[in-house]
This record gives C-alpha cells, structure tokens and sequence, in this order.
C-alpha cells in the first residue's frame, strides 16, 4: 500500500510524532526542503509533484521532517528521525543548514514564509538548486507560497485491509 501525504492547514496542525515535507513552489516548480547537506552546504531544492492537495510519487527520506515547539513560542525542524540536529540560519552567506546551531527557532510569518526568530531570515528557495535565507522575501525568494504535507497514518487489521486517516476531504 502507496504511503499517502496530504497538505495539512495550518503548521500548528504538525505534532511532534508527525512525519512531513516542507514544500516551495517558486514560478511554478514545486521543491521540497532537503535535511542531508549538514553544516556548510545549503541544504537541495528537491523536486516534487503535488496534485489533488498531497505529494505523489516517492517521498525520499532526506525530505521528510519532526517538528517541536508552538506558535506562540516557535517551531525547531528536526531531520525525521533524529533530534539532535535541526533546521537553523547563519547571518552570513545566506545560509539555511541542518546542524547544532543554539539558533533554530523559526515562526510562520503573516506573509506564509518561515521567519528565522534569533536571524529574523526569511526561508525561500533560491535559483531552483537549494534553499536559503534572506534579511527579506523580495529578491531571490519572492512571490514563493509554501505548504507542509503530512505522512497520513496507515493502520492494518487482523484480516489485512489498510484504513488510513485522512487531514483532508477525499472524493
């Protein structure tokens, strides 16, 4: 059985036992927010197909996400599986890493962008190769909309039939 993903409404929808993708269209290419590029390298705008509100096809593993935190407080991104590293933005070079920096909180701005708290950057895809962080969300990040898709739970019972729980209507 395909593993499905749907868009959830709202960040706050995330728990922290969800698995999701944190997804950018910029000019009308869809890429999700890679966890594998560590420290120096800003991590790969991966390409992905969205259709019908869910991701389809394959979800590889170094784009799949955990989450902490509240909106209240800030939300830390955490590659899946493993929290000790997490999403964060350095003041120089525009850089988006994956790593142990004390700076990874980040808000959802009013304008739909995750807003780095300690950096006040803002987290957009770049040039269509990888994603990074601006003082704005004009220039190289502009016009961006960007949306998480959770890993729906599927749950088999004792005669074999998968059910699922969806975020979402399905027709």
């Amino acid at each position: 059985i395909p593993t499905s993903w749907a868009a959830v409404k709202s960040i706050a929808d995330l728990t922290a036992s969800d698995v999701f993708v944190i997804v950018g269209n910029k000019g009308g290419s869809t890429f999700a927010l890679s966890n594998d590029k560590g420290t120096s390298v800003a991590p790969t705008a991966v390409a992905v197909t969205v259709a019908n509100n869910a991701l389809s096809g394959t979800v590889a593993d170094n784009i799949k996400w955990n989450i902490s935190g509240n909106a209240t407080d800030g939300y830390t991104f955490y590659p899946d599986g493993d929290t000790k590293k997490w999403l964060y933005c350095t003041n120089t070079n525009n850089g988006v890493r994956v790593g142990t920096n004390t700076n990874k909180t980040f808000t959802l701005d009013a304008s739909g962008y995750l807003k780095h708290v300690e950096t006040s950057r803002y987290v957009g895809i770049y040039n269509n190769q990888d994603w990074r962080c601006y003082t704005g969300y004009d220039g190289n990040i502009v016009n961006q909309t960007f949306a998480f898709y959770k890993k729906l739970a599927v749950k088999f019972n004792k005669e074999g039939y998968a059910t699922f729980s969806s975020t979402c209507a399905i027709d």
